[in-house]
């Protein structure tokens, strides 16, 4: 299940959405007034992408435009897996992701997590901690439009599976 699933299945409408935002609620100006944002609550822990709020609070996420927003105070936790977190046919029209406030400390799987995001020209996952990585398999095939992406602080050491990793 990929991000846009999840949040399409608690009732918030994403198909005009070409922009994610990962955001913690503390640091955030994407909104004057938390009380008044449309927002959606959900904990969800899928086969593929896992959601965790964070210390028994709540993950919510709303829509302002074309742009999606997912916060909670402290950042969003994800995993152990983040497989096909971006990687389905929903999600073939992002430009932009942005992951600064998600906290994959605990992930293990990033497989197909950016696969088929035909829109994407630039990436930013320097700030991924992914010391306890697996597999990396097909993270970013088929982002063809892909020119820049940062991975200065990856750790690749416990990687076993990095196939078709940047496969077009």
């Amino acid at each position: 299940t990929s991000v846009l699933t999840l949040i399409n299945n608690k009732g918030v409408d994403t198909s005009n959405v070409n922009e994610v935002y990962f955001v913690d609620l503390n640091n955030t100006t994407a909104y004057t007034n938390p009380s008044e944002a449309p927002k959606v609550t959900f904990l969800a822990d899928t086969p593929k992408a896992t959601f965790t709020a964070q210390d028994g609070g709540t993950i919510e996420t709303w829509t302002d435009e074309n742009k999606l927003y997912i916060g909670q105070e402290s950042g969003v936790k994800l995993g152990p897996s983040a497989a096909y977190l971006f990687g389905t046919e929903e999600e073939e029209n992002l430009n932009v992701i942005d992951m600064s406030g998600a906290d994959l400390s605990g992930v293990t799987d990033m497989n197909s997590m950016f696969n088929g995001c035909y829109k994407l020209t630039s990436l930013d996952v320097s700030n991924f901690n992914t010391s306890k990585v697996t597999d990396m398999g097909y993270m970013f095939q088929n982002c063809t439009n892909l020119t820049s992406i940062y991975l200065s602080n990856f750790i690749t050491s416990e990687v076993k599976n990095m196939r078709n990793m940047f496969y077009s």
